[in-house]
């Protein structure tokens, strides 16, 4: 080897050198290749990368188009639900004038009811009334709820312990015109009861009344004397009479209170069985009622063809002499909550009618 050749290699050992120090990795021709594949790879990682982004850009894109549509689906069910809201709202409005309509046709029916109830007080049970007693006599029976012992006290001075009875002889005597129209409903008595002493002039008085076309409604507590009487001379007229026993209760301890001189609650039974089993129109007046009467309705219901007539107490509070826990326990009967209570118990029953004492407690406190 000469030193031409010895020079070259020393040359070319140190340019290889040189190109390995400069490159970092071996000769830098040698490494071509391999910066390719990594200017390649490098290309492909940006690529894929580019590829990552894209796709990610989409996800959140249609995450986002995803949430718009949310948005509107939630802006639609908000729109849906004013809508609702404004239907339940007009609903509401057509309810409540609907509402103020009833309400007000339910004011007009009431007063006019009112009105109604007021006007058929006094004739719920006839067209006409009649006495023979004269006004100032007072009833024996001594009933404490009596309104007529007021009115006697008031314009005749009546001693209420005097139970002295005088029959008004003009009234037994009077001669009757004959009633060419429709027969009137005459309630007789309607200020006294029929007592024994006069049951005859009764008897009279009623033949008259009948033969002149009209028909007799008699009311009273009877006694067994003057209903037999009554039912032997006048079971010709029977078509033309109803019987309206008074029985306000079936407890006789409160009759004897409240009643004291008048018959007993089996005395008045047995005179309601012997007319409806003689054929007779027969009913009742419950009237005050003196406790409920629904024990009372059950034993008289089989020997009635009319009507049984229930009625509460008038003036209570003002009555004086009255027990005190007696005026507690009718006050209490007679509060609007047992007096509907009574209506609902009886409403059904076709043979039971109200009072306008009833009818009035309702109406004026619904």
């Amino acid at each position: 080897m000469n030193n031409r050749n010895q020079i070259n290699l020393e040359l070319q050992g140190e340019f290889l050198e040189f190109l390995e120090n400069y490159h970092g990795n071996g000769y830098g021709f040698d490494n071509e290749k391999e910066n390719e594949n990594k200017q390649i790879k490098k290309n492909s990682n940006e690529k894929e990368k580019k590829i990552k982004q894209i796709r990610k850009k989409k996800r959140q894109n249609k995450l986002k188009e995803e949430e718009r549509g949310k948005e509107k689906e939630n802006e639609k069910e908000k729109e849906k639900e004013k809508e609702k809201e404004k239907e339940n709202e007009q609903e509401q409005e057509k309810e409540q004038e609907q509402e103020n309509v009833n309400e007000n046709k339910r004011k007009k029916l009431k007063q006019e009811l009112k009105i109604k109830i007021k006007k058929a007080h006094n004739k719920q049970w006839s067209d006409r009334i009649y006495n023979i007693l004269t006004a100032d006599s007072n009833c024996k029976n001594d009933c404490k709820y009596c309104y007529m012992k007021a009115m006697k006290n008031r314009f005749f001075k009546t001693d209420l312990e005097d139970f002295t009875m005088k029959v008004n002889e003009k009234k037994v005597k009077k001669g009757w015109r004959k009633n060419k129209l429709k027969p009137k409903l005459f309630m007789f008595p309607s200020s006294h009861d029929i007592f024994d002493q006069f049951v005859g002039d009764y008897i009279k008085v009623s033949k008259k009344i009948m033969l002149a076309g009209n028909e007799v409604l008699i009311v009273t507590k009877p006694s067994l004397v003057c209903i037999k009487k009554i039912i032997k001379q006048l079971s010709y007229f029977k078509k033309k009479i109803l019987f309206r026993f008074t029985i306000t209760s079936d407890d006789q301890d409160i009759l004897d209170y409240w009643e004291p001189n008048a018959p007993g609650f089996e005395e008045r039974l047995n005179c309601l069985k012997l007319c409806y089993e003689n054929g007779f129109n027969t009913s009742v007046s419950i009237e005050p009622y003196l406790k409920f009467p629904n024990t009372l309705i059950k034993k008289i219901t089989p020997y009635i063809n009319d009507y049984i007539w229930i009625g509460s107490m008038s003036g209570l509070n003002s009555m004086k002499d009255i027990k005190i826990d007696e005026k507690k326990r009718l006050n209490n009967l007679y509060r609007f909550e047992n007096t509907l209570k009574l209506v609902n118990e009886f409403k059904n029953n076709k043979k039971i009618l109200f009072k306008t004492s009833v009818m009035s407690k309702i109406i004026n406190n619904i």
